[in-house]
């Protein structure tokens, strides 16, 4: 309970100190490449008029998961 009600705080705090007129938030388990490297998050702030499914996505986080096996 105590972790929900910090988690739920930390939101509404970033969305009451950044303006998100023209962006909004997606949740959800989702990887980006950012100049070789994976980026994991559960909340991203991504623009409305954006694609940002093209870059941000869970095929990612599969195709990640499949190098660290391969290279072991």
């Amino acid at each position: 309970m105590k972790k929900t009600l910090t988690i739920i705080t930390f939101l509404v705090l970033v969305g009451c100190s950044y303006n998100s007129k023209n962006s909004h938030y997606v949740f959800g388990k989702k990887c980006a490449y950012v100049d070789d490297k994976v980026i994991r998050s559960n909340v991203w702030l991504v623009e409305k008029n954006s694609n940002w499914q093209k870059n941000i996505n869970k095929a990612n986080c599969l195709e990640q998961e499949l190098r660290m096996l391969e290279a072991k």
